[in-house]
């Protein structure tokens, strides 16, 4: 499907390029190039911000894990040492404890990772959109025909002069 669509999309440039009457001394009036939304991301004030932020939401989820591990480790350890000294039927119970206590452990931990998942597209999504816009507003400024995301696996090779992710990232600081 994937493939499919790709092909779909560089088919449909290609016909657009054909329709309009490119072709190539016409294309070099045209200006081209690209931006690095994730290095972007990661330069702008903003998006360190929005970072450490997230680290730290990812560190308190972390020690809430790690308490429960220590917890169910605790537990386990406990268990091992008295299991030879305890009947059947109680080793049974303990064991079926500890089954719960390890299923909480894992549920916890899969909802914190969605829970992560989900702040972090919402802060990410914020910052790419403003972005977006940002790149967008250049585009029309400086007169260029197609800016793209240098990350797109459309782009196969990009001159370094052609990037204006360093001038995006000023941008959007000034704009913060």
């Amino acid at each position: 499907m994937k493939i499919v669509l790709n092909t779909l999309v560089l088919t449909l440039i290609a016909s657009m390029a054909l329709v309009t009457g490119s072709n190539v001394a016409e294309s070099q009036n045209q200006k081209i190039a690209y931006v690095d939304i994730q290095k972007a991301l990661e330069m702008t004030k903003s998006g360190q911000k929005v970072q450490k932020e997230f680290k730290g939401e990812v560190d308190d989820e972390q020690k809430q894990i790690d308490k429960k591990k220590t917890e169910y480790e605790r537990i386990k350890e406990t268990l091992d040492k008295q299991k030879s000294s305890l009947n059947e039927k109680a080793v049974r119970e303990k064991e079926e404890d500890l089954i719960s206590i390890e299923k909480e452990l894992k549920r916890s931990f899969q909802d914190s990772q969605e829970k992560l998942r989900r702040k972090n597209a919402t802060l990410v999504g914020e910052l790419v959109k403003k972005m977006r816009t940002l790149v967008e507003a250049l585009g029309k400024e400086k007169g260029y025909t197609l800016i793209v995301e240098k990350n797109s696996q459309f782009l196969l090779y990009a001159d370094p002069e052609l990037d204006l992710t360093d001038e995006v990232v000023k941008k959007f600081d000034a704009m913060e």
